[in-house]
């Protein structure tokens, strides 16, 4: 259902429904799959993320973010999360990642530097849009940077010669389009994903629930980048 998702009621086909997780409520249900695929797209299917190679999630306390740590842990990767408080770290932390970055007191490329020996990551997470120059110094000779959105309100561009000098990819995460152009594609990577959830590796972190009329309180939390974790609105609430 690409929009509504504020609606009381929906009607969408058959194919576009899942099955409640066991043991995940409605709303972690309904919180669970956009922010989970994404970063199962991202690492299994679009940068092909191995066991022991060193992952960079930035904004890591955020929905897409923590997402991204439990998705890159349960692919075997080294995560290094990367958030503007102590706070959002503590979760992130509790989610598995290995190395924390404070990026309000320390640059996230130098720190990136400093914990990798200098080699730098072999995938960068960005759901932010970080300064293109920072974000390319995270990545390691022939690395991958994983564009996922733009929380932070800022596109920005990536200097060809940067790219070319690294031999890095720059590549483009989009996996709902993704998923709408290969339905077979998208099929195995939900059978994947449910395989990581029977495991007990993935799992939404949702914190704070709104009645849908208070859908405006719900967003500005959003905007302000205050939510750790998942946001539910919920109907009759």
């Amino acid at each position: 259902m690409r929009t509504g998702g504020y609606a009381e009621e929906a009607v969408v086909p058959v194919e576009q429904t899942l099955d409640l997780r066991a043991g995940f409520s409605f709303a972690e249900g309904a919180t669970f799959l956009v922010a989970h695929i994404t970063a199962y797209h991202a690492f299994a299917t679009r940068a092909a993320l191995a066991a022991g190679q060193r992952l960079v999630v930035l904004g890591a306390a955020g929905g897409a973010g923590l997402a991204a740590v439990q998705i890159g842990k349960a692919l075997g990767a080294e995560v290094i999360a990367a958030a503007s408080t102590a706070d959002k770290l503590r979760v992130a932390g509790a989610f598995g990642a290995d190395h924390l970055i404070n990026y309000s007191e320390e640059r996230i490329d130098e720190a990136v530097k400093r914990l990798t020996a200098g080699a730098g990551a072999d995938a960068v997470f960005d759901p932010v849009g970080i300064a293109q120059e920072v974000a390319l110094r995270c990545v390691a000779h022939g690395g991958r940077l994983l564009i996922a959105g733009f929380a932070g309100g800022a596109i920005p561009a990536y200097a060809g010669n940067r790219i070319l000098l690294k031999g890095c990819s720059v590549i483009g995460v989009r996996a709902g389009e993704a998923g709408r152009h290969n339905p077979q594609m998208r099929r195995r990577e939900l059978e994947a994903l449910s395989a990581l959830v029977q495991r007990g590796l993935v799992r939404p972190l949702l914190t704070t629930s709104y009645p849908l009329e208070r859908y405006a309180e719900a967003m500005w939390l959003l905007g302000e980048r205050r939510a750790i974790g998942r946001v539910a609105l919920v109907n009759g609430g």
